[in-house]
């Protein structure tokens, strides 16, 4: 599948774009859909985590883990290197080197 690559300007000037109507902005260099009243720029949402730090945080809502019964492993150049499981009330991590 191809999605259809066009420039901001082009987008913008698109006259009763349809609901769900999916596009590569080259301009932004970024995915966007139609939701029937704006564009919306797929992944620019903030609804993700950043690399570098999140602000306005609820641990009530925003968390890293699992919403299931299953453990949170976490891995290291694809090698475990911690392993969380609260139905056995075990975790551990794993030193890959030594710290300097």
């Amino acid at each position: 599948m191809l999605i259809p690559r066009i420039s901001t300007t082009s987008r913008t000037a698109i006259v009763n774009p349809a609901k769900g109507l999916m596009l590569y902005d080259t301009t932004t260099n970024g995915f966007w859909f139609y939701n029937a009243s704006a564009w919306v720029q797929i992944g620019a949402s903030g609804n993700g985590w950043s690399i570098t730090g999140n602000a306005g945080t609820n641990p009530a809502t925003n968390f890293i883990g699992t919403t299931d019964a299953k453990p949170l492993v976490l891995r290291v150049n694809n090698i475990r290197a911690g392993f969380i499981d609260n139905t056995a009330t075990r975790m551990f991590l794993l030193a890959i080197k030594a710290l300097p």
